[in-house]
């Protein structure tokens, strides 16, 4: 996600060309590579969000319903959490302006770990079943592979999958002798 500005410029509707200036109507706005957050009613009324959405924070929440904060000061525009085999840790995607990146949180209230610096998107994290490493979807490479790195940072990440289609939400297999992953149809992006 990113933000960008609104513009808008004339437009002869008939002749289909444009025929004056663009003018920034917004600035700020919010997008992704495949949309905007925008929508233009029938009778020509603009909704729009600004910046990349609000931030969050991860919550616990028992069976009966009660919620309680992981890290009130651990916040952010998070998705795809991820809990460790030993439940000690969260590997969670948050985003910002410079993209989507894995990070690691102890859950003990402890510090949280960037884990993913390269491409600008680093998403669906999974544990392997020894708790070591963090297997997820980037495209520091081009198309969205799966790449695994250890979850203190303390090492390269290695490729794990590459394949022609965009590889998103992988999970492996409590003995790990399965990557079970999904891919997405049409062009890599």
């Amino acid at each position: 996600t990113v933000t960008g500005t609104l513009m808008v410029v004339p437009f002869d509707q008939e002749a289909r060309k444009v025929t004056g200036e663009p003018t920034a109507v917004v600035e700020g706005l919010g997008a992704t590579l495949r949309s905007v957050d925008l929508a233009v009613s029938a009778t020509g009324t603009l909704v729009y969000s600004t910046g990349l959405g609000a931030e969050r924070e991860p919550v616990w929440v028992t069976r009966d319903g009660n919620a309680q904060p992981v890290d009130s000061a651990f916040q952010g525009i998070f998705a795809h959490p991820s809990i460790s085999p030993d439940g000690k840790q969260l590997a969670i995607a948050m985003t910002n302006s410079e993209g989507t990146n894995i990070w690691v949180k102890q859950l003990d209230r402890g510090p949280s770990v960037k884990l993913t610096f390269d491409g600008t998107f680093n998403g669906y994290p999974a544990w392997t079943p020894d708790g070591r490493s963090v297997t997820y979807s980037s495209n520091a490479s081009g198309p969205r592979d799966l790449w695994s790195k250890r979850a203190d940072g303390s090492a390269q990440a290695v490729l794990q999958l590459h394949q022609t289609r965009n590889v998103t939400e992988s999970l492996w297999s409590h003995d790990g002798k399965w990557l079970i992953f999904a891919t997405s149809p049409g062009t890599p992006g």
